[in-house]
């Protein structure tokens, strides 16, 4: 079985807590559980989309990319 090679994940505490401000208790769990998971395992190529470089408000996110979390 072939290795997928898994990258190191951090988040910064205020900026997690401010895109959770008006989310539901629901989503801030799925949030929470990512979070701990992701930090401590890390995340696989396969997990991960590319976003679009210009952002809706003028951020240039050129190179980023994002995951999807399950809410279940």
């Amino acid at each position: 079985m072939a290795h997928t090679k898994r990258f190191r994940v951090a988040f910064r505490d205020a900026d997690l807590k401010a895109d959770l401000v008006g989310s539901t208790v629901h989503a801030r769990h799925a949030a929470l559980r990512a979070r701990a998971q992701l930090t401590e395992h890390g995340i696989t190529t396969d997990l991960l989309r590319r976003v679009d470089p210009d952002a809706n408000d003028g951020t240039r996110l050129d190179g980023c990319v994002k995951t999807y979390v399950d809410g279940h």
